[in-house]
């Protein structure tokens, strides 16, 4: 007897998105979470964008810290979410531009450029 494979809930997902708490333990849960699921990473990115519309700019920045950490271990590990992130993180950087988070968002888009992370960063500092 197989069990069949369990469903991608992007509802759920993003409600866990809306409640991620600003703390290591959490967004490394998260992280993991996220990369268990890569085979949905079209709907993780998706998901990821919308809730960053919702919330309000100083969860942006720890939703900005989930990609961080999800981008950087699919980076070491040669996984296609990378390039999943594209065009999201472009249209995302437009929304963290608030003086509250700035300078953090661009402290993790400057570590990105010094290791090699992402070959669109040029794109984000533009958007930034």
């Amino acid at each position: 007897m197989s069990v069949a494979p369990e469903e991608f809930d992007t509802v759920v997902f993003e409600k866990n998105l809306s409640n991620l708490k600003d703390t290591q333990d959490s967004i490394s849960s998260m992280s993991t979470w996220c990369l268990q699921w890569r085979s949905h990473h079209k709907k993780i990115v998706s998901s990821w964008l919308t809730v960053l519309k919702q919330v309000k700019v100083e969860h942006r920045l720890t939703l900005f810290h989930l990609a961080n950490d999800v981008i950087q271990y699919s980076k070491r590990n040669n996984y296609e979410f990378v390039e999943s992130w594209g065009t999201t993180l472009q249209r995302a950087t437009t929304m963290v531009r608030d003086e509250k988070v700035k300078n953090r968002i661009l402290r993790i888009f400057k570590i990105w450029e010094q290791r090699g992370v992402v070959e669109f960063i040029i794109y984000l500092f533009y958007h930034l």
